[in-house]
């Protein structure tokens, strides 16, 4: 992610009981970025991980839209993690060696 000052970023939430919020990145420095929210509160990132210093159930999105698209797509890959004995009753042969050769071709074997 590349992030900007004055961008209009998506704060998430880890905590079910604290919603997300849009804020403005203020500021970026060489360790940090802090956005402001829409009542002034300024908060700080890590500049590598983007999880927030002083409240770590937040983090720093580019967006409210790709974030979701995010949690889906990790809905999506936890599902398969737990039905993994089962692939082999749903995916063609053809499926298979394309997975297989997908990941032979990033990680080796």
């Amino acid at each position: 992610m590349g992030f900007t000052k004055g961008q209009n970023v998506y704060v998430s939430s880890s905590d079910s009981r604290q919603s997300g919020f849009n804020a403005t990145i203020t500021s970026i420095g060489s360790k940090y970025i802090t956005v402001t929210d829409e009542y002034g509160r300024k908060y700080k990132f890590d500049k590598e991980r983007y999880y927030c210093i002083d409240w770590s159930i937040y983090h720093l999105e580019e967006n409210e839209e790709l974030y979701k698209t995010k949690l889906v797509r990790e809905e999506k890959l936890r599902f398969i993690r737990n039905k993994i004995y089962c692939l082999d009753s749903v995916l063609l042969d053809s499926e298979i060696n394309d997975i297989y050769n997908r990941l032979i071709q990033k990680y080796g074997k």
